[in-house]
């Protein structure tokens, strides 16, 4: 059994860091400015985590649903931005590389039994790193301290996804955590120069939300997001968003 295709939709992470890159000169942590909550980031965000959900539920497949996880909490960074900028990037200002397709195969670190699987660093290469544990019984999806240490490119990334989730065959409910920080440096990097730090932390919520081939259909979710960017330029920003 392998883990495949670990490919989260990073490329919005740093886009506002590096275009509000400039700090508060006044001293002390400015408040958080109220932001954007982008519609779109926060049903892609459901629709990964029902891929999740379903997938260790039906399958047995903990280390592809701790893949899709990932994925589905990469997406819940993107859910706010400044306020105006709809989640829409800056143009030329470059984004997170694709991660790509990775493949952890169990073993040392990395085990799985029954209806829970365990990651105590757990790798694919020196570039990344898995810790924590998922476990899917009765259809009850439970995500603990999953973590996931990444270095690709000009960026390092450290996240953590709890969730408590419960899925039937065309219904799911319960939420989803994603915080963590990216560090990057993109000093000549397509043009671009500037180095940060971004951090988020996001929660959504799912009201009972109905699904079919994967797809959100009905119901709705509440999602809540603070973002860090630049030189302590925070935005927060919450939402129901109800499908379809």
């Amino acid at each position: 059994m392998k883990l495949n295709s670990i490919a989260p939709v990073l490329s919005s992470l740093v886009l506002f860091a590096v275009a509000c890159g400039g700090g508060d000169d006044s001293g002390g942590a400015p408040a958080a400015q109220q932001g954007t909550v982008n519609p779109q980031a926060a049903k892609g965000t459901a629709t990964a985590t029902i891929s999740a959900a379903t997938t260790a539920v039906k399958t047995n497949n903990g280390m592809t649903a701790a893949a899709q996880m990932q994925s589905a909490a990469s997406q819940a960074q993107s859910i706010v931005s400044p306020a105006g900028g709809a989640g829409t990037a800056p143009s030329g200002v470059p984004g997170l590389p694709d991660l790509g397709s990775l493949s952890l195969a169990l073993g040392e670190g990395c085990t799985c039994e029954a209806t829970k699987c365990v990651f105590k660093a757990c790798k694919d290469n020196p570039s990344v790193e898995m810790n924590g544990e998922i476990s899917w019984d009765g259809g009850h999806v439970v995500c603990k301290d999953l973590n996931y240490k990444i270095t690709q490119g000009v960026s390092t990334i450290d996240m953590t996804t709890n969730c408590d989730l419960t899925v039937t065959d065309a219904l799911i409910k319960g939420t989803l955590g994603s915080k963590g920080s990216t560090s990057y440096n993109l000093q000549g990097g397509q043009g671009q120069t500037g180095a940060g730090t971004y951090t988020w932390d996001s929660t959504v919520k799912f009201n009972d939300v109905a699904f079919a081939n994967g797809q959100p259909t009905g119901g709705s979710i509440d999602a809540t997001s603070t973002v860090t960017m630049g030189a302590g330029q925070s935005y927060t920003g919450s939402s129901n968003v109800k499908f379809p």
